[in-house]
């Protein structure tokens, strides 16, 4: 039969003595420390800008110098490159894996419908504001000089080597290299007259034909790993028991990393995204893990404004007036072209060719962008981070009622019974508390008077754990 529990709390537990006040000093000295990475962020922010602008006026320092001063920062961005790779294995398979295939399934759906409202959102936002603030003029243009010219691109080839990166042929290979389309100029023409002497009397105009082919570049193939650990993900979820003893490994693989990427550099997107929505705001892990990673190479939000920006302002700059089509076409590759950016610094100026070879717009104009890409690159990114950020939030309140369902069905039903009744005690904890208990396992119950209630005959006693209680 069902046993009747009464809790009641302590009065000093219910009334806990006041903390003593700390000083004023020794407040903020803690605020100091417990936000110690972002004063030493700032810090570094503020000395790297004053020497930089002193090291300015200076004479030219030689090479040896410069690469001194460059080394501590080049050794950070190889810690840095050299934990992407587990880190999106571990989030991906750890997030996708605790979900079975219609939770997931579900999940993909809501983060790519945001992912591209929003990125073509951004374009056509970008275009609205260029043609309004009209920033370009053709006079300021004439006292630049020409820039270095760049090979074309193809649209079509840029869209299918977004595909076949999707698809590696070679993990191993996919973890350092990806497919790409290159344009070569083959010469070909008349082989040469030689003469009676044996020379050349004449050279005929050479003649070349556009030969493309496939070639790997240096750089992580991370769509592809991407969508293979997806797949991954997913069918450890459909395993069920037999792949428990793997996800645990990945789990535990997953919070390394974390802890890894933290000690290099805790201002490092990513890592600080994945803590600040999973601490701070309590969101779904299952989640974060999917959503972000896939954010943070397909949702290039900012990306996506500046190229349509950038694109509609080099046609300004050479007077070029854009007809409603090529507005259109801009703010449609400006989308794709995102989508395909690598997540790596002022990718977007590689992805800008794109653009520009779309709407027959001169591409050695990019010079035009190189001297502040730098720092129109860190607002790019923040509005990038911004954008995954939101994503996720949005599909978790989407998601939550079917996760929540999910996790209900994986509880035993005592154990389900367990949870409301400390659920209900949390809520209730400074009156007396009834909560019908049908288990037989030890009771823990910290700091509490427990009443049992028996035929309406209820007996006081105090102590920490219970013996299991006899079925009458």
């Amino acid at each position: 039969m069902q046993k009747q529990v009464e809790i009641r709390m302590h009065e000093n537990h219910l009334d806990p003595s006041p903390l003593p006040e700390e000083s004023m000093c020794g407040g903020f000295c803690d605020k100091i420390m417990k936000n110690l990475i972002l004063v030493l962020t700032v810090l570094g922010v503020i000395i790297g800008s004053v020497a930089g602008i002193l090291l300015r006026y200076a004479s030219p320092l030689p090479a040896d110098v410069i690469m001194v001063i460059a080394f501590p920062g080049d050794i950070l961005m190889r810690m840095l490159k050299m934990v992407i790779l587990p880190l999106i294995i571990s989030s991906l398979i750890t997030g996708l894996a605790g979900l079975d295939a219609k939770s997931s399934g579900r999940l993909g759906t809501r983060a790519m419908v945001y992912y591209m409202s929003t990125t073509i959102i951004a374009a056509v936002l970008g275009v609205i504001l260029v043609l309004l603030i009209h920033p370009g003029n053709p006079k300021l243009k004439a006292n630049l000089g020409e820039g270095k010219k760049n090979d074309e691109v193809s649209s079509l080839d840029a869209f299918f080597d977004l595909i076949r990166n999707l698809f590696p042929e070679n993990l191993v290979q996919a973890c350092f290299q990806q497919i790409q389309t290159v344009t070569n100029k083959v010469e070909v023409g008349p082989p040469p007259n030689p003469n009676r002497f044996g020379r050349n009397a004449t050279k005929s105009a050479a003649k070349y034909v556009i030969k493309k082919s496939l070639q790997f570049k240096s750089g992580m193939n991370v769509l592809g790993l991407i969508g293979f650990f997806v797949a991954f993900g997913i069918c450890m979820g459909k395993m069920g028991e037999r792949a428990k003893l793997m996800l645990e490994f990945f789990n535990v693989l997953n919070e390394i990393v974390m802890k890894l990427v933290g000690m290099i550099m805790c201002a490092g997107t990513l890592p600080v995204t994945f803590r600040c929505l999973e601490e701070n705001l309590g969101i779904d892990k299952r989640v974060t893990r999917f959503v972000l990673p896939v954010g943070a190479t397909i949702n290039m939000d900012g990306t996506a404004l500046y190229e349509a920006v950038a694109a509609i302002f080099i046609a300004q700059m050479n007077g070029i007036e854009l007809d409603p089509g090529q507005i259109v076409t801009v703010s449609l590759t400006a989308t794709l072209a995102s989508v395909g950016a690598a997540s790596i610094p002022s990718a977007g100026l590689v992805t800008m060719l794109l653009i520009l070879t779309a709407v027959g717009l001169p591409t050695q104009d990019i010079s035009l962008l190189v001297a502040v890409d730098w720092l129109l690159d860190r607002f790019r990114t923040s509005v990038n981070v911004v954008g995954d950020s939101y994503g996720a939030g949005i599909v978790y309140h989407l998601s939550k009622d079917e996760l929540d369902l999910f996790d209900a069905q994986q509880i035993r039903p005592d154990d389900f019974e367990m949870a409301k009744t400390q659920s209900f005690f949390e809520n209730n904890s400074n009156h007396g508390v009834y909560a019908s208990h049908n288990s037989y396992q030890p009771v823990q119950i910290d700091d509490c008077k427990v009443t049992l209630a028996s035929n309406g005959s209820p007996a006081d006693f105090s102590l920490v754990e219970e013996e299991p209680w006899i079925r009458e």
